[in-house]
């Protein structure tokens, strides 16, 4: 019981502070919902619990499922909610379509009750298949495995406080207190990747692979801490929105953070939503060094004497009729900026200059500034982490986001995290 309760003592959320906890009726979130109430009531803590149950509608049974837990909530005096997948689900991707949408209505459930931090259940287990998964693709720095907090969309920390808990302990603490759960039948489909692993990995040992997974976490984080001071004291943007890097500061790191600077500043210039390959990342160093331009990840790479610039490509710019546009309601364009918009308008948003920076457009003609800021606001992203920014790399996120006036990103709520907190709330 001790060792449950500290998985909750790391959160740092204040007295009275509202907390989404995402319930599919499962063993684990069921497990980790009745064991927050438990310590909530042993330590005193007075966080508001908001149960949420996401209906994706994919099968019959869902309904009901989300019924029952419902009626246990309501049993244990906790207030639960059902979000519903409402859209057109996809013909191909609906696996993937069903994540992006679970995070986007449980970040939603959690603005609409003033929360930031939304907890969910990933085990030990799920951690253990994550890097087995990607160590059979080769993935070098995805073997640090599921972060134990993850930021979505900038606003809403996902939280995974049971990490370091098997699955059949927490099966084996429900058991003990006569509580029954949902077994979800996707979960024996064996085509699906994930369970073919959970199947390989049935009563296994797997404290090798996470231990191999906390080595390759901490030194993610290390690396990336290294290359946040780097870049606080070499990297810096022109006015027209260009990244400038000392080529030969860029040279004078070891080859490991060399590449990953490029990759990392290209992606940022680019908006792309993942870190270019690294023998992609080489062959732009080999131009580099020669002082040769060059691109990836839909940035342009040029070099003058000693200054390296990194740039939007002007190809595949996204151009967007705002005429219809909702006003107040934010989207975010070309990867590398969250725009709102102020008020209705009959033109055009596209890009404009030589970085291919938000601009609106009438008839053809780039508005002046001061017309382009009373129809939208335009705020700068970190890419590739815009959409999801695990905790491993928030101080590199954070570093980059100062220079391109990206604001503050909301405070991590864990203690004791290895990764520096970086410029936060």
């Amino acid at each position: 019981m001790i060792r449950f309760h500290e998985t909750f003592d790391r959160l740092t959320l204040q007295p009275g502070e509202p907390v989404v906890v995402a319930v599919s009726g499962g063993s684990d979130s069921l497990a980790m919902l009745l064991l927050l109430q438990d310590h909530l009531r042993r330590s005193g803590r007075s966080w508001k619990v908001q149960a949420v149950t996401v209906d994706h509608g994919l099968r019959e049974a869902s309904a009901g499922e989300a019924e029952d837990v419902a009626r246990l909530c309501d049993a244990y005096g906790i207030g639960h909610r059902v979000m519903r997948w409402q859209e057109e689900k996809p013909a191909a991707g609906v696996m993937a379509a069903a994540r992006e949408a679970r995070m986007a209505l449980l970040a939603q459930a959690a603005h609409e009750c003033g929360a930031r931090v939304v907890l969910v259940g990933h085990t030990a287990d799920d951690q253990a298949e994550t890097v087995v998964m990607r160590k059979a693709r080769g993935h070098g720095r995805g073997l640090a495995g599921i972060a134990p907090a993850s930021l979505f969309r900038q606003q809403v920390w996902f939280v995974r406080p049971l990490l370091n808990i098997r699955r059949q302990e927490l099966r084996g603490w429900l058991h003990a207190r006569g509580i029954r759960w949902i077994d979800d039948p996707s979960n024996e489909n064996i085509s699906f990747e994930r369970v073919a692993t959970r199947r390989h990995l049935a009563g296994a040992d797997i404290s090798g692979v996470l231990a191999e997974q906390r080595a390759s976490a901490a030194a993610r984080e290390e690396e990336n801490i290294n290359l946040a001071d780097f870049l606080a004291l070499h990297l810096g943007m022109d006015e027209e929105g260009r990244l400038l890097l000392s080529r030969s500061a860029l040279m004078s790191l070891s080859p490991g953070p060399r590449a990953l600077c490029v990759r990392t500043l290209c992606a940022a210039a680019g908006g792309a939503e993942q870190l270019p390959d690294e023998n992609s990342a080489a062959l732009v160093l080999e131009n580099i060094s020669a002082g040769r331009g060059a691109s990836l990840a839909r940035a342009v790479i040029s070099c003058r004497k000693d200054v390296v610039r990194f740039a939007r490509e002007q190809r595949n710019l996204l151009r967007l009729d705002l005429a219809d546009a909702t006003p107040d309601c934010p989207f975010v364009w070309d990867g590398r900026y969250e725009i709102v918009v102020r008020k209705k308008f009959d033109g055009q948003l596209g890009a404009g200059g030589r970085s291919a920076l938000p601009a609106a457009w009438f008839k053809g003609e780039q508005l002046d500034k001061v017309g382009q800021d009373d129809i939208f606001h335009a705020r700068p992203l970190v890419a590739p982490w815009s959409r999801l920014l695990p905790s491993f790399d928030l101080p590199l996120a954070a570093a980059i986001g100062n220079v391109i006036g990206a604001g503050l990103l909301p405070h991590l709520p864990l203690q004791g995290h290895n990764g520096r907190q970086g410029l936060t709330e």
